[in-house]
């Protein structure tokens, strides 16, 4: 499954285990992405996982998002696209993420 989370944000291990019914999750590893994506530069996937025979799940967040920028698989290029186009080349799954951040009081 490939997990799309805005910039700054992390997807949280248990949110995703409970959404996926399995426990026994990790998240992949560098070797493991240079084999999922051998056409992609290091660090420079872009979330179009279904062309990549995985479903994608967005945060819930970023579906009130009216463009997506997002790498193009070469380090220093990214294009940007609105979150409709997005969704019909993807028709990715919508949920929440990554853990809400609580406020600190000062």
């Amino acid at each position: 499954v490939m997990l799309v989370v805005g910039s700054g944000g992390h997807p949280d291990p248990s949110i995703i285990a409970r959404l996926l019914g399995n426990e026994d999750i990790r998240f992949a590893g560098d070797s493991e992405l240079e084999e999922l994506f051998p056409d992609c530069d290091a660090g420079a996937m872009p979330p179009v996982g279904t062309l990549y025979g995985m479903p994608v799940w967005v945060d819930a967040e970023l579906a009130r998002a009216s463009q997506i920028t997002f790498p193009t698989g070469r380090r220093g290029e990214s294009v940007t696209t609105s979150m409709r186009d997005f969704e019909r080349l993807i028709w990715p799954t919508y949920a929440t993420l990554a853990a809400i951040p609580t406020a600190t009081a000062p």
